[in-house]
C-alpha cells in the first residue's frame, strides 16, 4: 500500500532525532522500503516492508490491519536497538497519516537485536497498523 509506505516515510523522516542517528541517502535519509538495501546506501539505514495485509468489514465499514516489519542496520560501532527504540518512540500507539486512510491503532512489537556479521549489526522491530 502506497499510501502507508509514504506515511511511513514521512512520520520517520519529520523526526529530527531519528534522522540524526541514520545516514543521507540520495536526498534524503537512510530509509527504504523493500527487501534489500540499495548498494550505494550507506548505514546507519532503515529498511521496511510489508509482510502480511489483511481485510476485514465490519458493520461500520472496511478495516485493514497491515504489518511492517523493520530492520535497522549499522556498522559494527554502531547501536541498531537505539534506532529501533526511537522509532518504537515515534509510532507505538501512534496514529501517522495515511492518505485515504484513518490510522486507528498502531501497535508495535520489539526491537530485539539481530545479526551480526564482520561489517554489520541489525536489529529489528514489526509494527501493525490498523487503518480504517
Amino acid at each position: 500500500m502506497d499510501a502507508l509506505r509514504q506515511g511511513i516515510y514521512d512520520a520517520l523522516a519529520a523526526d529530527g532525532t531519528l534522522t540524526g542517528l541514520l545516514a543521507a541517502y540520495r536526498s534524503g535519509y537512510a530509509i527504504m522500503d523493500g527487501y534489500k538495501l540499495p548498494a550505494d546506501m550507506e548505514s546507519p539505514a532503515v529498511l521496511y516492508e510489508v509482510i502480511s495485509d489483511t481485510n476485514f468489514d465490519s458493520k461500520t465499514g472496511r478495516i485493514r490491519v497491515i504489518v511492517v516489519d523493520f530492520t535497522i542496520y549499522t556498522g559494527v560501532s554502531g547501536d541498531p536497538v537505539t534506532v529501533a527504540e526511537r522509532i518504537r518512540t515515534l509510532l507505538h500507539r501512534v496514529s501517522i497519516t495515511v492518505s485515504g486512510w484513518t490510522n486507528i491503532i498502531t501497535e508495535v512489537n520489539g526491537p530485539v537485536q539481530g545479526a551480526q556479521d564482520d561489517s554489520t549489526k541489525t536489529a529489528s522491530l514489526s509494527v501493525e497498523f490498523t487503518l480504517a
